[in-house]
């Protein structure tokens, strides 16, 4: 079921740390609603294939025998499957329903023409979550980093302090801007049954801009707290670019910008230096 839900909503559950039973927890509403929608696959699915076994058994043997009772019991067993597998989908799907989103402001002080943008890999974040190299990158067979091994539609469980962390990959979009400065904003993300639950989600998320003089670092990662269910949680932030000012984008940001517009139609990954 957590296969299927990943796929209508667009994500998805890895991650090398990853234990099975955490998302199962995580994600559906009560532990029950898991039990109760592996059971409905099992009938939803099982009683057909069953079936058909016993159908094949009876043409290989020729056996003309048919049980009336047999048949109906099957079927109503089936059904009872069926409406399992639709009362847990519906009230799982129920809390992801509505989107919300908050836009928070990150003040920045930047007077000078040129700003540079980088990546910061916190390694003392990282071990409290307890996440290695392994998990966020990966690399070739010199030990070279071939690639960034995370997408923005990716998701982990950490561990901290004994309790399980959401974990996922932030974003940045380069915007011009209508002002003559530079303008920095945060845009969080989450599902709800609701709006007003979806916002209050959404505002829980935990992710870390800081400025050094000329430079930005942007953390990699966000996280959401153990207290909370997965709910397609997001992370974008937005950098507004005033016209005459120049960035300059560090090569650690590769795989982290994402779908930025620009004149020349140039690939993400081909603006990092």
């Amino acid at each position: 079921m957590l296969g299927l839900m990943s796929s209508i909503f667009g994500f998805s559950i890895a991650g090398t740390n990853t234990e099975f039973n955490d998302w199962v927890n995580i994600f559906f509403m009560e532990r029950s609603h898991y039990t109760l929608g592996l059971l409905g696959v099992t009938l939803f699915f099982g009683i057909p294939f069953i079936m058909m076994i016993y159908g094949g058994v009876k043409l290989l043997f020729k056996i003309h025998y048919s049980n009336r009772w047999l048949n109906i019991s099957a079927g109503l067993v089936w059904f009872i499957g069926f409406i399992i597998v639709a009362f847990v989908g519906i009230k799982t799907g129920k809390d992801f329903s509505e989107s919300g989103k908050v836009k928070e402001p990150i003040g920045v002080t930047l007077n000078r023409d040129t700003i540079y943008l980088k990546l910061k890999k916190s390694e003392e974040l990282y071990q409290q979550l307890n996440l290695n190299e392994e998990d966020i990158d990966e690399y070739n067979e010199d030990g070279d980093r071939i690639k960034r091994h995370k997408r923005h539609s990716d998701y982990i469980v950490a561990s901290s302090k004994n309790k399980k962390l959401i974990v996922g990959y932030a974003t940045l979009n380069i915007l011009p801007s209508t002002t003559d400065h530079f303008e920095l904003y945060v845009i969080k993300k989450a599902r709800g049954e609701d709006k007003r639950m979806a916002v209050e989600r959404a505002k829980v998320i935990r992710y870390n801009v800081t400025q050094q003089d000329s430079s930005i670092y942007f953390d990699e990662i966000f996280t959401v707290g153990s207290e909370e269910k997965f709910r397609v949680q997001s992370i974008q932030v937005i950098l507004k670019v005033p016209r005459g000012k120049v960035i300059h984008l560090d090569k650690s940001l590769d795989g982290f910008i994402y779908d930025v517009e620009n004149v020349h139609n140039t690939y993400d990954g081909d603006m990092v230096d």
